[in-house]
């Protein structure tokens, strides 16, 4: 399971990463680079410190690596939601799939919130 959740957060950071490197042009467009890079840092951040504390089992440090990851997709859920509305196109499926992520990230914070280290760890 470790090893899984690391793999989302390394993919979490390279999303962020990408979306800095070479933002989508219909959101940079619409949004402006500002927001477009506050997204992606937040990616970047939270995928750090997830690959960081999910194998190591600290997840003192992971709590706070969930909230930037979760802000970072909620960001992006908001994004598609306007663009659904002020654009044409279906941006549903898209928005579909984020949430799904999202809610993977709420599942995770709820199953380690008690908690500050990996029994075992």
């Amino acid at each position: 399971m470790s090893i899984v959740q690391t793999l989302i957060y390394v993919l979490c950071f390279v999303g962020g990463l990408v979306t800095i490197i070479d933002p989508p042009t219909s959101i940079r467009g619409a949004f402006g680079s500002g927001v477009t890079f506050a997204w992606g840092v937040f990616a970047i951040i939270g995928g750090l410190m997830g690959a960081y504390s999910a194998p190591t089992g600290k997840w003192l440090i992971e709590k706070p690596a969930i909230i930037a990851c979760g802000t970072a997709i909620t960001m992006y859920a908001g994004i598609l939601v306007s663009l659904h509305i002020t654009e044409t196109g279906n941006r549903i499926p898209q928005l579909v799939f984020v949430l799904i992520g999202l809610l993977h990230f709420v599942n995770r914070y709820w199953r380690i919130k008690p908690y500050s280290y990996e029994p075992g760890k």
